[in-house]
């Protein structure tokens, strides 16, 4: 006995349905991969950040460091400004330009300090911002 035309019709329905729960299966993963790629150079980021501050500790104990929220490269000539413009560069190229990152550094004289990032997420809500924040003793 042979298979009938609506038989076979069935089967090919039912395999396009599981190809196409596959494929949207894989879109999931690679955009929850890309997502968890971010996250894994942001926190080394915010980990090179206070790097920063414990290779310059009586730098960042005198508040060398503390030039606040920056969503732009700083324009300032002291060696401090010029990493943290380097390390805010970093960041724009890891998250990209739409990804609009800031980051803060501020030391306390008593050597606690604190790294700050905050990035958009390129498929949440424009609104939408994700803050990640680290805390070391020098």
């Amino acid at each position: 006995m042979g298979f009938t035309l609506v038989e076979l019709l069935i089967a090919v329905v039912i395999v396009a349905v599981g190809l196409l729960a596959v494929a949207l299966l894989q879109t999931q993963a690679l955009r929850h991969n890309h997502s968890a790629l971010q996250q894994s150079e942001i926190q080394m980021l915010a980990q090179a950040l206070l790097d920063l501050a414990r290779s310059d500790a009586v730098a960042a104990r005198n508040g060398a460091y503390n030039l606040g929220r920056l969503c732009t490269p700083p324009t300032a000539t002291a060696p401090e400004a010029q990493m943290l413009a380097a390390l805010h560069a970093r960041l724009t190229a890891a998250l990209g330009p739409a990804a609009a990152p800031c980051l803060e550094l501020s030391c306390d004289a008593a050597g606690r300090c604190r790294a700050t990032l905050e990035w958009r997420e390129p498929r949440a809500r424009l609104s939408e911002r994700r803050t990640l924040e680290l805390r070391t003793q020098l």
